[in-house]
């Protein structure tokens, strides 16, 4: 991520309350994470999943990048205090990103997740 687009949050489109409609991994719909929620706001974000926190913590983002870039960097949960590289996508009321199942992974270059190294969600704005 540039230095310039470090923190930046003007432009990102993530503000609010986000409901997973579809997972995928492998290429394949799995479906398991559907009703799960991300929150975004200011450079802070939050996953709920039936009501209980699973992660959160600051985000970085870079929206000139094609595709665009988000750097999860979570104070809670399973990878807790190790930057996540992904790629996200806002259009018209959907959001998707994309993410490595492991954070030493390397970002995803696209949404497809035919791999098995990474997850794509695909959100709904509440």
């Amino acid at each position: 991520m540039s230095e310039k687009s470090v923190g930046t949050l003007i432009g990102h489109g993530l503000d609010g309350t986000w409901t997973a409609i579809d997972d995928q991994f492998g290429g394949v719909t799995i479906g398991i994470f559907r009703g799960l929620t991300w929150t975004f706001s200011g450079n802070h974000y939050t996953r709920k999943q039936s009501g209980r926190v699973v992660s959160g913590g600051s985000f970085q983002t870079d929206p000139t990048t094609n595709p665009k870039i988000i750097d999860l960097i979570p104070e809670i949960g399973n990878h807790k205090e190790k930057m996540i590289h992904c790629i996200y996508e806002v259009e018209n009321e959907l959001l998707k990103i994309c993410l490595p199942t492991d954070p030493s992974n390397k970002r995803p270059a696209d949404f497809t997740s035919k791999t098995f190294d990474q997850w794509m969600f695909i959100l709904k704005r509440k």
